[in-house]
């Protein structure tokens, strides 16, 4: 039988054979895979198919370029194993490789920046416009404050939103 990506049950009479294995082994599998063309910062529904491939696993890490110096953003944003959500910019490095008894090889390596306040989600999921879950953020905490002492008029909060530098 073929294993239809797209059905949760498959999905998991694969991946969860995977899990057991690794776990009785203390194995680390890596399986990687590209998002979909929407921008969403939910890398569970980012990952084609079955949502399954991102529920069974105890680790998702979403990866991003950083266009601004060409880094990439790893971001964990599944985090079973760990005990909050961290991001390090890293870059691929080239490296000269000793091989006993052999000539010296060059390799891609990776080199890892130190944790930063950027996520991969926010660079994942910036729209065409540019804006990005970190602007939305904003002008989320703007608004939730806005309306802290009650309700408004549309035509007050949309006028108020634009005199704050929002758009509507």
């Amino acid at each position: 039988p073929r294993l239809n990506p797209n059905h949760a049950g498959d999905v998991r009479q694969l991946l969860d054979p995977l899990a057991a294995l690794a776990e009785r082994h203390r194995l680390a599998i890596l399986a990687v895979t590209h998002f979909g063309k929407t921008a969403t910062a939910d890398t569970g529904r980012a990952v084609l198919g079955s949502a399954a491939w991102s529920q069974v696993p105890r680790s998702v890490l979403a990866v991003a370029a950083d266009e601004t110096n060409g880094d990439i953003l790893v971001t964990n944003t599944k985090t079973n194993l760990a005990a909050r959500t961290i991001t390090r910019p890293a870059r691929i490095v080239d490296t000269l490789v000793p091989i006993p008894g052999a000539a010296a090889t060059r390799v891609g390596a990776v080199s890892w920046g130190e944790v930063t306040d950027r996520d991969a989600r926010d660079v994942l999921e910036a729209d065409q416009n540019g804006d990005t879950r970190a602007a939305r953020r904003g002008v989320d905490t703007w608004l939730r404050e806005y309306l802290a002492d009650g309700a408004r008029w549309s035509t007050d909060i949309k006028a108020d939103a634009s005199g704050a530098g929002w758009s509507m």
